[in-house]
């Protein structure tokens, strides 16, 4: 068991060092959350703001950060060069909203092609990433999907073209499966869920990565900074990308904990047994030590 732990703690999460991560979660105001375009300017701009804080190395935006349980999305993920049997529907895969930079800001290596650019959203393009673990089951190795088609949840969602492949993450922790991931884009000209104008994400989370990560002072600069485009923005659920992993991490530590306790307590008990077996059997003896001590 502690062996499963330690290599638990070594597998690659799809992230590096969580403990710069920042996590701020905020809603844009109802008023404007119709206009898609207005939106995402609007957290590009907060994204900007947050990257002039002193010591910020890069932001992320996302609709949710990796290993929050509440805000996952599923759905099915159809291929274009992928034929499905009449009346089967394809396997259910995670969705995530993203926009550009979020990658470098988790530390999620890009194995092939690339990462979003702000061009693709504010020009309406329709591109795609998807995980690695994902590429390899349709298309055998990564960099053969690239180019290749794919959309959510049937004709009402329009082809998007895969531009990049990222290496997996172990969004529901260390001890499963990662995942296989479509990622989208925060801005889309058509959406299913969205109207005629497009889909933006309203209600997302920035994430910031900065050795400062987790400090009071850091976490009030990082709530002006989105206050400085938007004084009427909620900002809640602060955390660090580390008290998730921590958090995704607590079962197995508990259970290890409960092992060794009980592992402890029956190391106790044969101790107390063997001695008791040791000191019963010295004093049915007594008398014979004696007279060989007595003869010599």
């Amino acid at each position: 068991m502690i062996r499963t732990f330690q290599q638990l703690r070594s597998v690659p999460p799809g992230f590096t060092r969580p403990e710069q991560i920042q996590i701020l979660h905020s809603t844009i105001p109802e008023a404007i959350a119709d206009e898609p375009e207005r939106v995402m300017r609007m957290q590009h701009a907060i994204i900007e703001r947050l990257a002039a804080i002193p010591g910020v190395i890069s932001v992320g935006f996302a609709n949710a950060a990796p290993l929050e349980p509440l805000l996952r999305s599923d759905n099915p993920i159809y291929a274009e060069d992928k034929t499905l049997a009449e009346g089967q529907v394809p396997p259910i895969r995670q969705i995530r909203r993203i926009a550009p930079g979020f990658f470098e800001a988790m530390g999620t290596r890009v194995v092939a092609g690339r990462d979003f650019a702000w061009t693709d959203l504010y020009e309406g393009r329709r591109v795609a990433i998807v995980s690695e673990n994902l590429a390899r089951e349709w298309w055998g190795v990564p960099s053969a999907a690239l180019g290749k088609r794919i959309r959510e949840a049937g004709a009402a969602d329009p082809w998007r073209e895969i531009v990049g492949v990222v290496e997996n993450v172990y969004d529901r922790g260390v001890h499963l499966k990662p995942p296989e991931f479509a990622y989208w884009p925060a801005l889309m000209d058509r959406y299913i869920w969205g109207g005629e104008n497009g889909f933006a994400v309203t209600s997302g989370m920035f994430a910031i990565r900065s050795d400062r990560a987790g400090t009071e002072g850091f976490l009030a600069e990082a709530q002006q900074a989105i206050w400085s485009v938007n004084g009427r923005q909620p900002v809640f659920l602060a955390t660090t990308l580390e008290a998730l992993y921590e958090q995704s991490r607590a079962r197995t530590s508990f259970t290890l904990v409960m092992l060794a306790i009980a592992a402890g307590m029956g190391l106790v008990l044969g101790v107390v047994g063997i001695y008791g077996v040791v000191a019963y059997v010295v004093s049915q003896r007594i008398r014979e030590l004696g007279i060989r001590t007595a003869l010599g």
